[in-house]
């Protein structure tokens, strides 16, 4: 094959998987449930809430009770075997007393209503790889629009006699990394090399930009309740809180790979909602969230200089902060006694 059919059939294989990189379901598993339950083959919304189907995005309560009977995407027959267990256990998803099976059989969804923000712009978007940028990002169509302007780019190299070869890492690159995703509307820019990276400024605390938000999805930002106790309306508005908080996309938490996989990101911030943000908030009444001191970087504190961070934190904590029932905060209030240089070790 001669070299600029070869590079036109890459273009073509890339522009096709970034026009289907979105529609990442299982395909086998509703016919699949269909043939095992005996019912009609189900939408996919019965694993993906809101019809979010990139990997790892299986989260409504069918979906996990299934994962956690051993689902595996792509085997039907862990899908075979899990609702066998789902049987076995009685599984009642929305707690109508129809267990899920018969719901499937039935032809209906067996999940509780979930899908009430489909359209939410606060919901970040699934499976961004960047961090967020200020230019926004006009969606998957900006990925074939790239590939179109430099096939076009490369054909007008072949007439003036250039050699083409040298662009193939090029249209690679630019395809792979360019604008894929969203994260509540803000365009996706290269990662940051965390070894040349500018050092934290260590911004002083400050009330939280986001008590408004909060107060809109139901939560006292004075009183926040356990991450664990979040409805999942929540906890998807509140990730597009911590990407605008600490200046990160989706998988500088979440594994790229699958949503649901724990990370050590993860767990970190849960362990933050609520061991700092839930017990804390500042002198006189001001909230206390990531952004707090966070201020859009996910580094705060410049570690470079062990006696300037203590006396940052010294001031900014433990000066400015206070216990929602008043106690007074010491460094052992989040470091404990015997003192424990790391906060969140696991």
């Amino acid at each position: 094959m001669s070299p600029p059919r070869a590079l036109l059939r890459c273009l073509l294989t890339i522009a096709f998987a970034l026009v289907t990189a979105r529609a990442s379901a299982t395909p086998n598993f509703p016919g699949a449930l269909s043939s095992k339950v005996g019912g009609p083959a189900p939408d996919c919304s019965i694993c993906h809430v809101c019809r979010v189907t990139m990997v790892g995005t299986v989260n409504t309560p069918w979906g996990s009770a299934m994962r956690a009977r051993g689902l595996v995407k792509y085997d039907e027959n862990t899908l075979r075997a899990a609702v066998d267990k789902m049987i076995a256990d009685q599984v009642d998803s929305d707690g109508d007393g129809t267990i899920d099976v018969d719901a499937l059989k039935a032809g209906k969804d067996p999940n509780p209503p979930t899908c009430d923000g489909a359209d939410d712009p606060f919901v970040p978007s699934y499976g961004c790889f960047g961090r967020i940028a200020p230019v926004p990002s006009s969606g998957p169509g900006a990925g074939l629009a790239l590939v179109v302007a430099l096939a076009v780019a490369i054909a007008r190299r072949r007439r003036r006699g250039a050699g083409s070869a040298s662009l193939v890492a090029v249209v690679l690159l630019s395809a792979t990394t360019a604008g894929g995703c969203k994260a509540n509307g803000a365009g996706l820019a290269a990662r940051e090399n965390t070894l040349t990276a500018a050092r934290p400024q260590m911004t002083p605390v400050t009330p939280s930009a986001f008590a408004g938000e909060l107060r809109e999805l139901g939560l006292d930002p004075m009183n926040l309740p356990r991450f664990e106790d979040l409805t999942t309306r929540q906890r998807r508005r509140l990730m597009g809180t911590f990407t605008r908080s600490l200046g990160v996309a989706c998988n500088d938490c979440h594994d790229r790979n699958d949503y649901l996989v724990s990370t050590r990101a993860k767990y970190v911030t849960v362990q933050m909602w609520n061991q700092l943000t839930r017990p804390f908030q500042l002198e006189g009444g001001g909230p206390v969230y990531c952004d707090s001191c966070h201020h859009a970087d996910s580094r705060f504190l410049d570690r470079h200089d062990k006696k300037a961070v203590a006396t940052f934190m010294a001031r900014e904590l433990v000066g400015k902060l206070e216990a929602h029932d008043k106690q007074r905060v010491e460094c052992e209030s989040c470091h404990g006694t015997p003192f424990r240089p790391l906060f969140l070790p696991r």
